[in-house]
């Protein structure tokens, strides 16, 4: 083979990115959530057990159980081994504020993001209501593998009516087309 060699991610299918793969958009949901330029709308549902953020882009999703106290939280974090695409996220109330801790992001998903994280990273974020339209959000991250020191961001969610369905695989020819041209090219010595 002559010239240099294809991507990576021309290998295969599940060398692709999230985003092409229709898997998630780098970190809409996975913490710190930041905004995807545009489908960016997020709908949080609590319950007494659960808190839900549902993101309309990539219909992206994060469970947080939730627990009696910081300690009791900490506690429930799941082994190191098991990698959650959005990390493993716990949390707790302290009296307004909803505090959210997540370790062990795939590192996969962390090196997507635009705010890339390692597997040794550990995010806290913390959500509270300023005014009846404004919720506040904040995190923290932390992240010795990739950062000096930590590094936080702040911004205000603001409601809207609803969430449309974000229908990535409709229509949706980047796979295959990025796949076969690797091929091709495979094929032709380039």
């Amino acid at each position: 083979m002559s010239g240099k060699p294809l991507p990576e991610f021309t290998l295969g299918a599940d060398t692709l990115p999230n985003r092409d793969r229709c898997l998630m958009a780098a970190n809409a949901a996975a913490p710190p959530m930041t905004s995807q330029g545009y489908n960016d709308a997020y709908q949080i549902v609590q319950t007494p057990a659960y808190v839900l953020i549902a993101v309309e882009m990539m219909d992206e999703a994060r469970v947080i159980p939730v627990f009696a106290s910081a300690i009791g939280a900490a506690k429930a974090h799941g082994p190191r081994a098991l990698q959650r695409w959005t990390g493993d996220s716990v949390g707790w109330w302290e009296g307004d504020t909803f505090v959210v801790e997540t370790t062990n992001v795939s590192p996969r998903q962390g090196s997507e993001s635009a705010m890339p994280t390692s597997q040794d990273a550990k995010v806290v974020e913390r959500f509270w209501r300023v005014g009846q339209r404004e919720l506040a959000y904040r995190a923290e991250v932390t992240d010795p593998a990739i950062y000096t020191r930590p590094w936080t961001i702040r911004y205000s969610f603001h409601p809207r009516e609803r969430l449309w369905e974000y229908a990535c695989h409709e229509s949706n020819f980047g796979m295959p087309g990025i796949l076969s041209g690797a091929r091709e090219a495979e094929r032709m010595g380039k």
